[in-house]
């Protein structure tokens, strides 16, 4: 897991697929349409898509294929990292075409809690089972996001 300025994202990786991603993301605005944009085939796509924040029955999950670079465009949400164990009760094992495990909530504490805002990053990794959607301060409240997928292949080689 890593969490800093979009800005940084060349410090973690120096590899030509994040000049593309971070290409993409500087056309990015809050008036960019919902929807999934291939960037470099199955190898980098970004979804972009819009909620409201949640009190409860947030989606806490992990991934296999992709790695998750999270970054709020508009609006603000806390999201928990647990590290990968078996403290965690599966409750839609691992899909490969949605690239999702989904987990109950934890009633354990995170590994981390963090505060992602607009030019901030979430990278999410194999091992950090993350839950997203939850309300800053106990207020529901508008996001509008970006999530870079990027395959582990491309972070591996």
């Amino acid at each position: 897991m890593i969490f800093d300025n979009i800005g940084n994202l060349k410090i973690y990786f120096k590899d030509n697929w994040a000049d593309k991603a971070l290409m993409f993301y500087e056309r990015l605005t809050n008036d960019t349409k919902n929807g999934i944009y291939q960037i470099d085939g199955d190898h980098i796509f970004c979804k972009v898509l819009d909620y409201k924040t949640k009190m409860d029955s947030w989606v806490t999950e992990s991934h296999q294929k992709y790695i998750d670079i999270q970054i709020p465009l508009e609006g603000q949400e806390i999201i928990e990292v647990y590290n990968g164990n078996n403290e965690l009760e599966i409750i839609k094992s691992y899909n490969e075409s949605t690239d999702c495990t989904f987990y109950k909530y934890p009633a354990i504490t995170p590994a981390c809690t963090q505060l992602l805002t607009a030019g901030f990053m979430g990278i999410y990794f194999r091992q950090d089972i993350h839950t997203t959607q939850i309300a800053v301060n106990n207020e529901i409240s508008y996001i509008k996001k970006a999530v870079f997928k990027v395959s582990h292949e491309l972070i591996l080689n």
